[in-house]
């Protein structure tokens, strides 16, 4: 059993594995490279590199929105630009079609995965890290009844 101090420091690099995942999931579901991947491909043919560009913050402030984009994350980021600016507001992007149309999209991916040993592996991995960040959410704000319904699905998975 883990301590508290110990599952403080553990908690990051499992959120970081689970960003990492849900990125791959994106990126294959809608054929986008990822960002970091796009980021080494413009400065693989760069001859010299200086330490100020390297660390530089990019010229363009949302590097998730280009020209190559499939419409519907185009249109998610545009979202995300209105929610940033408070043009909308967070029930108005959860009630949102496009919204409901990636998400499907990427379950139909995970449903296709599942017959794949690895990927189930990674799946249950994700659904896990699902309810543990919402576990965390309840237990910050004090909702115990949502609490109790997650540890309920917890132990029937």
């Amino acid at each position: 059993m883990l301590s508290g101090k110990a599952v403080q420091r553990a908690l990051p690099g499992l959120f970081l594995v689970d960003s990492a995942l849900n990125t791959m999931l994106v990126s294959k579901e809608f054929n986008v490279k990822p960002l970091c991947l796009r980021n080494k491909a413009e400065h693989k043919h760069a001859n010299e590199l200086s330490e100020l560009q390297i660390t530089s913050k990019p010229e363009n402030p949302t590097p998730f929105i280009s020209e190559s984009l499939p419409t519907e994350l185009d249109e998610i980021s545009k979202l995300v630009e209105d929610l940033l600016s408070d043009k909308i507001t967070v029930p108005d992007i959860c009630q949102s079609e496009v919204l409901a149309r990636v998400l499907q999209r990427l379950e139909k991916a995970k449903q296709s995965m599942q017959n794949l040993r690895t990927a189930n592996l990674w799946l249950q991995f994700m659904k896990m890290m699902e309810i543990l960040r919402k576990f965390l959410k309840g237990e910050r704000m004090g909702i115990w009844n949502y609490i109790f319904r997650l540890c309920m699905k917890f132990f029937l998975i």
